[in-house]
């Protein structure tokens, strides 16, 4: 009987002397690392650059001291580029919600050379207006998603919709009907609205696109067409701008206040 236990229990350990070998040779399993999750919430300054285009309805107000009759505008039609820079703050709430405010500056030129023909006569002119600098300040309510887009990856991305107000600087420079040389710069205020999408490359580096509609209000310029008129000057109407621009924030703090 003794020989018969001992036995048994000498065939135990041979069958499980294999399996405690492999128990002891296996890596210990760890649980795979979670992904970081950005946080929009922060302050945060950058750059950008885009192009735009821009109409303007210019009105006729150019009488010759001849009676030769006005000046015909046509529709003025603008396109250019420009960069400049951003500074600006976002909060996120619970859910996704991101609520920010932040402002810009752009430098460039968004220009259009206009003809003016005064009636079916011969006497013509023309004249450039350029729009030299314009700023935004704005709110934007935005959605936060996490996780990267496909293909490009990344830590998380938001669209958003974005308003408020607008200022513009613009030059209108002409030459008369005689060749004299005028020109004269005025402000533009007006509103703009627009959406985008940002996306979060690293926790301090961000990425994004936009489209803004902007109308600006109307303004005169005293330069002169008609060489012997008896009111100089010409006024635009209400520029309509749209613009799509491009660029990068870095946030301070790694997303976070």
């Amino acid at each position: 009987m003794r020989r018969l236990v001992l036995s048994g229990i000498a065939l135990g350990l041979l069958t499980a002397a294999p399996a405690m070998a492999a128990d002891i040779r296996a890596p210990m399993l760890k649980a795979p690392p979670m992904a970081p999750v950005f946080n929009w919430t922060g302050l945060y300054i950058g750059g950008h650059a885009g192009c735009g285009w821009a109409d303007s309805p210019a009105v006729t107000a150019f009488n010759t001291s001849d009676g030769g009759g006005d000046f015909v505008h046509n529709t003025e039609n603008a396109t250019g580029c420009f960069s400049g820079g951003q500074i600006g703050a976002d909060y996120q709430v619970g859910g996704g919600f991101v609520f920010g405010i932040l402002g810009d500056i752009s430098f460039g030129k968004i220009s259009s050379f206009n003809q003016s023909l005064e009636d079916a006569r011969t006497e013509a002119t023309g004249w450039e207006s350029k729009m030299t600098s314009m700023a935004t300040v704005r709110g934007r309510i935005g959605y936060a998603i996490s996780g990267g887009l496909p293909v490009v990856g990344g830590l998380g991305w938001m669209p958003y919709v974005t308003g408020g107000w607008a200022w513009a600087r613009n030059k209108v420079s002409a030459q008369g009907d005689a060749g004299t040389f005028t020109s004269d710069t005025q402000s533009l205020s007006g509103w703009t609205i627009g959406g985008g999408l940002e996306y979060a490359i690293t926790q301090s580096l961000t990425w994004k696109a936009e489209y803004l509609y902007t109308r600006y209000n109307s303004a005169s310029y005293a330069v002169t067409l008609d060489d012997d008129g008896i009111v100089p000057g010409i006024t635009l109407g209400r520029t309509n701008l749209s613009t799509f621009r491009t660029g990068l924030n870095w946030r301070f703090g790694g997303g976070r206040f």
